[in-house]
């Protein structure tokens, strides 16, 4: 991961591995990646680059790419060619709700997937989005779902999708299990957080649990951090974007949301 950002310091990018368990490398603005972003004469991200396997940069845009189909298409006019995959890997799960994001984590040896959701969470109608190895196939009850997101009933606490390699011939199961988490800090068992859109105002059902919170940009950088006195914060200074909010509870217990600012 590289922050291209010179505002990015060391510290914001270390904090934010550290809440959210990365184990992937990653270097601020400060500590290099404006550089690169010099060197390579990057205007801003996402930006897509192709590289080939002598190492040399044959195409790069700005332009989002929707699909895989063109990013072979795109590959295939560069002559780069792609190996075959013999992988089933599930690389990312994330499930949606209209106010909440939820990352999984992944046991890629037992082909298992976490998901932990607390208790007041609706379940029934999650939506999903993941990523899979390059080119395998993810199918659910006989329909592919890594070419777009589906919404799914985990009400039974598990789901199994089977994952199919670029050859059809190598397939594996993987197994989404849904772990509901009770929210229990000091014998208060109904603490939440929540964010008021239309008035731009994170609010905690006691603000006296909360250590502090953390407010991240979508790149990592870290944008300030509260010790709430008052349950309710306003959040209309902060510019349009997506924002990671971090809550340090009292004991020790971290909850995470997305929010959007619009």
């Amino acid at each position: 991961a590289i922050n291209v950002n010179e505002y990015s310091t060391n510290e914001s990018v270390f904090e934010f591995t550290q809440h959210f368990g990365l184990e992937m490398p990653a270097v601020s603005g400060e500590g290099g990646g404006s550089h690169v972003a010099d060197i390579y004469e990057i205007p801003f991200t996402p930006f897509f680059t192709i590289v080939s396997p002598e190492g040399y940069i044959v195409w790069d845009t700005a332009i989002f790419i929707t699909s895989r189909q063109e990013w072979l298409d795109t590959m295939a006019n560069y002559g780069v060619v792609p190996t075959v995959c013999s992988g089933t890997d599930i690389l990312f799960y994330e499930a949606k709700t209209d106010v909440d994001t939820f990352i999984a984590s992944i046991d890629a040896i037992n082909k298992d997937v976490y998901l932990q959701i607390p208790q007041f969470v609706d379940v029934s109608e999650l939506e999903i989005f993941m990523i899979s190895s390059s080119k395998s196939e993810v199918f659910f009850e006989g329909n592919i779902q890594n070419k777009d997101s589906s919404v799914v009933d985990l009400s039974d606490s598990l789901l199994t999708y089977t994952v199919f390699a670029e050859n059809a011939s190598v397939f594996s199961d993987w197994n989404i299990i849904l772990q509901t988490l009770p929210v229990y800090i000091e014998g208060v068992d109904d603490f939440f957080m929540y964010f008021d859109y239309q008035n731009k105002h994170l609010n905690f059902s006691d603000a006296g649990l909360v250590e502090q919170y953390y407010v991240f940009d979508i790149s990592g950088r870290q944008q300030f951090k509260v010790t709430p006195t008052v349950s309710s914060q306003n959040f209309n200074a902060l510019p349009t974007g997506v924002y990671i909010i971090v809550a340090e509870l009292i004991n020790g217990k971290i909850l995470n949301q997305k929010i959007i600012i619009k």
